[in-house]
């Protein structure tokens, strides 16, 4: 599989222009071929000139040939996996499941055990944001670190 990133179109662009791009950027001319967006995001640095910028993984019959052909840093090969979540469990749980930490991973677990119908409990420890404010301020100004209410 052949990704390309940073793949630059107006923001008004269709379908078929996207495809003569990945056409043009890969040096092919008829070769069918498949793509996924893997990932769009709206580049609107210039306000004139607003683009979505593309991650796409593309799938073609002679990569190799077309790799070795194309010399550019955005385009290259990849083995992709996918990630499939695990079957919910059948038997219904006792007691509801807790998490301690609502950073990044705990929100995540709470998320995806409670569209699984699991009612998660999840606990932070630390101040209430009023005061943790005032501590993290603390912290970045004076370096005094209060361990019951960290920066992180």
């Amino acid at each position: 599989m052949i990704r390309m990133t940073q793949v630059s179109l107006p923001v008004s662009h269709d379908r078929e222009a996207l495809e003569r791009k990945i056409r043009k950027l890969l040096r092919i001319s008829s070769e069918p071929f498949t793509y996924e967006i893997e990932r769009r995001s709206l580049d609107a640095r210039n306000p004139q000139e607003k683009v979505y910028r593309y991650t796409l993984d593309v799938t073609i019959s002679n990569e190799k040939r077309i790799l070795k052909k194309v010399h550019n840093k955005n385009i290259m090969s990849i083995n992709k996996t996918r990630y499939h979540f695990p079957k919910s469990g059948e038997e219904p749980l006792i007691t509801r499941p807790v998490i301690v930490g609502s950073g990044p991973a705990g929100l995540f677990c709470g998320w995806y055990l409670a569209r699984a119908g699991y009612r998660p409990l999840i606990l932070e420890r630390g101040e209430q944001v009023r005061e943790r404010r005032r501590t993290v301020e603390r912290f970045w100004k004076e370096g005094i670190l209060d361990s019951e209410s960290n920066v992180q």
